[in-house]
């Protein structure tokens, strides 16, 4: 198999992990109650949105193979996608959604849970991708 449809495997399987991972760290939050707690709605959780965040989990690690970041560990790669992902969240789809600029109609620690979930996401698609390449040398994992 060629090494660029390799990667390209690994990275969309990267992405795929991290969002499973934080759908359920939604699912979670949400069932503890804890977005009631810092006075935000729920939001509605179901099937259709969580293959929504697995797809577009998958579609989001493509950035792992942009050249601009192949200069940094695959963890800190990972959180600076997180990163671009939260602004594409809360600079274009919360107003196309009708939620305002930042979601902010949905309360004003709607920027801090997004920005959180998808640091949780990137962190977890760059740790394995990094894992799955052989990218990520054992001291990274205790930095």
């Amino acid at each position: 198999m060629p090494p660029l449809v390799k990667r390209l495997g690994f990275v969309i399987f990267a992405g795929v992990v991290a969002a499973i991972l934080q759908v359920i760290a939604i699912y979670l939050f949400a069932a503890l109650g804890l977005f009631r707690l810092v006075e935000l709605p729920t939001p509605s959780l179901g099937l259709f949105w969580s293959i929504k965040q697995v797809l577009w989990g998958g579609v989001y690690a493509l950035l792992f193979l942009v050249p601009v970041l192949t200069e940094l560990r695959q963890v800190m790669r990972g959180l600076n996608v997180g990163l671009l992902r939260a602004a594409v969240t809360l600079f274009v789809i919360n107003p196309m959604e009708g939620h305002g600029m930042l979601g902010m109609a949905l309360g004003f620690g709607w920027p801090v849970i997004v920005i959180l979930f998808n640091l949780l996401w990137g962190g977890v698609a760059g740790w394995v991708f990094g894992r799955i390449t052989g990218e990520l040398p054992d001291e990274e994992m205790m930095d």
